[in-house]
């Protein structure tokens, strides 16, 4: 018993804080959702390589490496240099990726 109101305790904390939080926020939000459809909407061809990405490691065409930037093998991404080459990516971890788009546009890397 002690079990069962330990999880239902656990449960109203857990919808309080949703309540909280702006929807955008909320894992699986409509506006969340609606944000992603309209990104992939502008730059289809991002979803086209993206999707190939997917596909080509789920078939074993393609097989995830460690990072170019720093050899880590825990969270790595791929990174699209040409889109109209999808599946001619550079690894990188999500530290290393997030430090590429930075220096892309310009911006000083917070990490």
């Amino acid at each position: 018993m002690h079990r069962a109101t330990e999880a239902g305790r656990m449960a109203r904390k857990k919808r309080r804080q949703n309540r909280t939080k702006p929807e955008k926020y909320v894992y699986g939000g409509a506006k969340r959702i609606a944000s992603n459809m309209a990104y992939f909407k502008r730059y289809p061809e991002k979803k086209r390589a993206a999707n190939l990405v997917y596909k080509a490691l789920k078939s074993g065409k393609l097989i995830r490496q460690p990072c170019e930037a720093c050899g880590t093998t825990s969270k790595v991404q791929a990174h699209h240099d040409d889109y109209s080459k999808p599946l001619n990516v550079k690894w990188l971890c999500q530290r290393d990726h997030l430090k590429h788009h930075c220096e892309l546009v310009g911006q000083r890397f917070r990490g």
